[in-house]
């Protein structure tokens, strides 16, 4: 098994929007590793992503540059201070 971990691009601050949206820099750094890796033609089963809107933003422009061979879902435990153990143990079975 193959597995990419992805943080998200850069977003706003709490005190400039508490939804903490990805910020103009956050998206042309991130569509400067779209452009990187869509002639890598990378094809992936699944693309998760926590339920944050940063995350959510990211997620929706990665999943322009690869194949998504299943589905691109919000998935429970991906959050900043979720415990990790439930996913690794997860893993671990596939």
């Amino acid at each position: 098994m193959k597995l990419y971990l992805v943080q998200h691009a850069k977003a706003a601050s709490k005190e400039q929007d508490p939804q903490r949206p990805l910020i103009q820099e956050g998206r042309g750094e991130l569509q400067k590793v779209t452009e990187f890796i869509k002639p890598l033609k990378l094809s992936v089963d699944y693309l998760w992503h926590s339920e944050k809107k940063r995350a959510v933003q990211t997620a929706e422009l990665l999943a322009e540059a690869v194949e998504i061979k299943k589905a691109k879902t919000l998935r429970e435990g991906l959050g900043p201070n979720d415990d990790v153990a439930v996913l690794k143990d997860e893993l671990n079975t596939a």
